[in-house]
């Protein structure tokens, strides 16, 4: 495994008034390198804020995640750790655009593993290109938009909403509340990011500092807010929406204690979420995570109006095939009687499809029912 202490995953560039996505290999790097990428499913909470932000962010993901630590060749136990966390250091604020990715390293041996993205929101159209480094891979695609500030929406709302459990704000970062207010108003305004079942959709959870307050009167009233900025309903692409309130920073407090009910919140927000993609069958191992995210980069650069179609993207390797209508109608008139198309016909081409959509090491392939028909 490379060793990489860079943690860009997604940023933003403007090249002679065109603006660029770009992604380097980090979430693949950081999902193949799991012991068990068959079998853990990973969880993404996003966090978006700056200085606030990033204190939580060093708590939580212990600064940087280690170094590549799985696999056969276990170099890492050669490298000074104290020299890894010396070299990266974690800023609060990053380059306008840009979002990191790390895990959560006491959850890599899980079955939810937890990614933590982090990112701000750009306040003018100036970004920087992402560093392009030998230890990385880093791509470009261009965007059909005017501006840095929507390109920024695309990316948290169309690209990441699909893939992510909890959008954890920090308030006091970006703003106040009423910030926070426009930009989900805004987000709610691009349309369907996915066509996944409504029931998985992420949770947000709104983080304040203060020693005192009333977080449940807040929430309430932070949805009249909302719902005075836009008529769409929030439960179309929100499952819920809470405030948290963390002790302002003083020295009688560590930083751990500071955010310790902040990350029960947020675990026990992904809980309820990844429950849901369980009964819908939208719970994706970490090697479809990665592909599926794939193919959601290049949709994301390409469109802003049609939402992002799973089953479609599992058939790209695949396609269905165009003269598939002239084989029905050939098969069908050979059928001599009700009878036979009844019991014979339709079970074979309904298992057919079954066995074509579900080949092996398919996503939540049916064995089961595939058995039943065949």
């Amino acid at each position: 495994m490379r060793y990489c202490k860079h943690t860009q995953w997604l940023g933003l560039a403007v090249d002679d008034k065109e603006v660029l996505l770009q992604n380097t290999d980090r979430l693949q790097t950081l999902l193949e390198d799991l012991p068990e990428p068959d079998e853990q499913s990973p969880s993404l909470i996003v966090f978006i804020g700056n200085k606030s932000k990033g204190m939580a962010i060093k708590e939580l993901a212990k600064t940087f995640t280690p170094p590549p630590r799985y696999g056969s060749d276990c170099q890492y136990q050669q490298i000074d750790r104290h020299a890894w966390t010396g070299n990266a250091k974690l800023h609060g604020r990053r380059a306008q655009g840009e979002i990191h990715l790390h895990i959560h390293a006491p959850s890599t041996f899980s079955k939810r593993p937890v990614l933590l993205a982090e990112g701000d929101f750009p306040s003018y159209d100036k970004t920087r290109s992402l560093t392009t480094e030998s230890c990385h891979e880093t791509s470009s695609r261009l965007m059909n938009v005017d501006n840095v500030s929507e390109s920024t929406d695309r990316i948290y709302f169309r690209l990441l909403l699909p893939f992510t459990d909890v959008f954890c704000f920090f308030a006091d970062d970006i703003g106040g509340l009423k910030s926070v207010v426009h930009r989900l108003a805004l987000w709610l305004d691009l349309g369907q990011p996915s066509t996944l079942p409504s029931a998985t959709r992420p949770k947000v959870l709104i983080v304040l500092e203060r020693d005192e307050g009333d977080d449940e009167s807040d929430s309430t009233a932070f949805r009249w807010m909302l719902s005075e900025e836009t008529t769409i309903d929030v439960s179309e692409q929100f499952s819920d929406i809470q405030i948290l309130s963390i002790t302002t920073r003083n020295k009688a407090l560590s930083n751990k204690a500071r955010h310790r009910e902040l990350f029960e919140n947020l675990l026990n927000f992904s809980d309820q979420v990844r429950e849901a993609r369980i009964m819908s069958q939208t719970l994706f191992s970490a090697h479809h995570f990665a592909a599926f995210f794939h193919y959601a980069l290049n949709h994301a650069a390409k469109t802003a109006v049609e939402p992002f179609n799973f089953i479609a993207a599992s058939r790209v390797a695949n396609p269905v095939a165009t003269d598939l209508c002239d084989h029905l109608v050939e098969f069908l008139h050979d059928i001599e009687s009700p009878q036979k198309t009844l019991h014979f016909a339709v079970p074979t081409i309904a298992s057919s499809f079954l066995l074509d959509a579900y080949p092996p090491d398919m996503h939540c392939k049916l064995s089961g029912h595939i058995r039943a028909i065949g």
